[in-house]
C-alpha cells in the first residue's frame, strides 16, 4: 500500500496511509459494531453459563497444536459453589490469544506464497502497529488527526487496537514498546536540539516552548489511548523489575545504544511519556553547557521576552513578565518533583508558592539546584558590573569617573528590584532561590565578587552615604547631581526610599564606614540649613 502512495505525500501522510485504509475497511464491514455485539453476548452468557474445567486457563486452550479446549460449557445453576470454573469470555480470549501468538507457517497462509523468515506473530504485529500509531502522533505536532482531511480520523481505530491488546493480555508488551519507541525518538530529538543550540540555529526560549508543547501532547496521548487502572500499574511495576527493555521489532540502525529501563518512581501510565521527555529531552540540556550556559540563560533572566540577547537587565524596566524564565523554572521544578523518591505530586500540577525543594543526594544534583547555582553566578556577574562603575581607569578622566560613581547606588536599587521580581514572578517565591537572592546582594554590596577591587564593601558604603545625602538636601540649596523623582520626598514615596536604602545597608558589612560618612554629611546639612526636612532626618535615624 505504501508503494502506491503518491511521491508528493508527506511522511506523516504515508505513515498513516495503512491505518486510514484499515479504518475504511472496518467502517464498511461494521467490525466495530460486530465486536461490541460479540462482547455483549459473552457478557450476558457469563451470567447464565460457565466453562467447567479443573485445569488452569493456559492449560485449557492447550499448546500450539490444533486441539479443542479441555472442558465444557455448563449452566451456572448446576455447578456447586466450590467448583473450579471460568468465564466464557475469559476462555474465548485465551483461545484467541493462543492463535494470535503462534508463529505463521505454510499451512496458515491462504496463498501459495511462503511467509518471510522474519514474520512476526499476529499479536506482536498488533502491538507494534498500535505503539507505532500512537508515537506517530508526535509527528503531527499534537493536532487531532481529524483536522487533516487526507489522513482521516484514525484515533477510534487506534483506541480499539489498544483495547484489544488489553483484552488479550498484551498491555505489558504494549507499554514496553511505547517506552522503548519514545526513548529512541526523544534521544534523537534531544541530540538535534543540542546541536541546534550549540550552533545558534535555535534559541533557548524556542527549546523551552517546544518542551511545553511536547508535554501537552504527552498528556493528550496518555489520556486518549493508555488506560490508567490497577492493571496498568501492575504492568509498569513488572517493567520496572526488568534490567533491560527491548523492542520486538527487528533491530536496525535506530536501535538504542544504551540500555533502556523503567524507574519504579513512575508508577502510573500518566507518567510514561512525560518521564521519558524529562529524562531524554530536558535533563541533558539542564547543565552549564546547555540552556543554563550564560549565552542562553542570561538573556532570559535579563529580558522579559528574551527578544534581545544584548539588551542587559535594564531592558523593559518595570514591565517585565519573565515568561521564559518562568517557563524554565516550571520545567526545573517538574524535574525535581519527578526525581523525588516518594513524590505523590501530579506531573500536570503547577508549582506551589513558597515550597522547599525535595531533598536529594549530593551525588545527584536536582534541576532546581542547578538553576539556583546558575542564577547565583548571573546575579554576581551583573552586580559586579554595577559596582565596578567609576573604578579608576587610566583612559578615563576624573569627571567621568564621578558621574559613573553616582550611578552605582541607583543601579543597585534597580538591580535589587530586578532580582526580587525574578524571585517573586518567575521563580514563584521559591525559598531556595530567595536565599540565593540575599546571598547575591550580600556579595555584591561587599564586593566579594571582585578579586581585584574587593575592599569589604567600604566603597559601596561610602557611595550609599553620598546617595542618602543627595536625597536629603534641600532641592533649592543643594548641589546634588543625583536625579530627584517628582514627589519622592513626600509621604509614602519617602518611606519607600528609606526602606530601599536600608535594605541595601543591611547587606553591607562596612556599616562603620557608612556611619562615619553619614554623620559628617548630616552635620553639614544641619549646620548649613540645607536639610530638606528635620522630620525626614529623624525618621531615617530611627530606622
Amino acid at each position: 500500500s505504501s508503494a502506491k502512495a503518491s511521491s508528493s505525500s508527506t511522511p506523516t501522510e504515508k505513515r498513516y496511509e495503512l491505518l486510514r485504509r484499515m479504518d475504511d475497511v472496518l467502517r464498511v464491514t461494521f467490525i466495530n459494531e460486530y465486536l461490541n455485539f460479540v462482547r455483549s453476548i459473552f457478557t450476558r452468557l457469563d451470567r447464565a453459563c460457565v466453562y467447567f474445567s479443573e485445569k488452569e486457563l493456559d492449560d485449557i486452550v492447550g499448546d500450539d497444536k490444533d486441539e479443542p479446549p479441555a472442558g465444557k460449557v455448563v449452566e451456572r445453576s448446576s455447578i456447586s459453589q466450590n467448583t473450579r470454573t471460568w468465564g466464557l469470555l475469559e476462555v474465548g480470549l485465551a483461545c484467541l490469544r493462543k492463535h494470535m501468538t503462534r508463529t505463521l507457517n505454510n499451512n496458515d497462509i491462504m496463498t501459495d506464497l511462503t511467509p518471510p523468515p522474519n514474520t512476526l506473530p499476529v499479536l506482536t504485529a498488533l502491538v507494534l502497529t498500535t505503539a507505532y500509531a500512537i508515537l506517530s502522533e508526535y509527528d503531527n505536532d499534537g493536532s487531532s488527526l481529524g483536522s487533516n482531511s487526507t489522513i482521516g480520523d484514525t484515533r477510534p481505530l487506534v483506541r480499539n487496537c489498544v483495547r484489544t491488546c488489553v483484552d488479550l493480555g498484551a498491555l505489558t508488551p504494549l507499554l514496553q514498546e511505547l517506552i522503548v519507541g519514545a526513548t529512541i525518538r526523544f534521544q534523537k530529538e534531544g541530540q538535534w536540539w543540542g546541536n541546534a543550540l550549540s550552533e545558534t540555529r535555535r534559541t533557548a526560549p524556542e527549546f523551552l516552548h517546544h518542551l511545553e508543547r511536547r508535554l501537552k501532547q504527552s498528556s493528550a496521548l496518555t489520556s486518549c489511548y493508555i488506560p490508567s487502572n490497577s492493571l496498568a500499574t501492575a504492568a509498569l511495576r513488572q517493567l520496572s523489575q526488568s534490567r533491560r527493555l527491548t523492542s520486538a521489532a527487528p533491530a536496525d540502525a535506530s536501535s538504542p545504544t544504551e540500555d533502556i529501563t523503567w524507574s519504579p518512581i513512575n508508577n502510573t501510565t500518566r507518567r510514561i511519556f512525560p518521564a521519558i521527555i524529562e529524562s531524554q529531552l530536558l535533563a541533558p540540556h539542564l547543565v552549564s553547557s546547555g540552556i543554563l550556559h550564560p549565552q542562553h540563560l542570561y538573556p532570559m533572566l535579563d529580558d522579559g521576552d528574551g527578544s534581545s540577547t544584548n539588551a542587559g537587565w535594564k531592558v523593559n524596566t518595570g514591565s517585565k513578565t519573565f515568561l521564559n524564565a518562568m517557563r524554565l523554572y516550571g520545567l526545573c521544578w517538574r524535574m525535581t518533583q519527578a526525581s523525588a523518591p516518594a513524590s505523590s505530586t501530579n506531573s500536570s500540577s503547577s508549582p506551589r508558592k513558597r515550597h522547599a525543594p525535595p531533598s536529594s543526594s549530593a551525588a545527584q544534583e536536582t534541576a532546581l539546584q542547578a538553576l539556583r547555582i546558575a542564577f547565583g553566578e548571573y546575579g554576581r556577574l551583573r552586580g559586579s558590573e554595577i559596582t565596578r562603575q567609576g573604578v579608576s581607569d587610566n583612559n578615563a578622566n576624573v569627571k567621568d569617573l564621578k558621574e559613573l560613581e553616582r550611578k552605582v547606588i541607583p543601579d543597585l536599587l534597580l538591580f535589587k528590584a530586578h532580582l526580587e521580581s525574578l524571585h517573586n514572578v518567575a521563580f514563584r517565591s521559591d525559598e531556595s532561590l530567595g536565599t540565593m537572592v540575599r546571598s547575591i546582594l550580600e556579595d555584591v554590596m561587599n564586593e566579594a565578587t571582585s578579586k581585584d577591587h574587593g575592599d569589604g564593601g567600604r566603597r559601596t558604603a561610602e557611595l550609599l552615604a553620598k546617595h542618602v545625602d543627595g536625597r536629603f538636601r534641600d532641592a533649592k540649596a543643594g548641589t546634588s547631581a543625583l536625579p530627584v523623582t517628582k514627589g519622592a520626598l513626600a509621604g509614602d514615596a519617602n518611606e519607600a526610599f528609606q526602606s530601599e536604602v536600608l535594605a541595601l545597608f543591611r547587606h553591607n558589612q562596612s556599616k562603620d564606614v557608612f556611619e562615619a560618612f553619614f554623620k559628617r554629611d548630616l552635620a553639614k546639612r544641619l549646620l548649613t540649613g540645607r536639610s530638606v526636612s528635620y522630620d525626614t532626618e529623624r525618621s531615617f535615624l530611627s530606622k
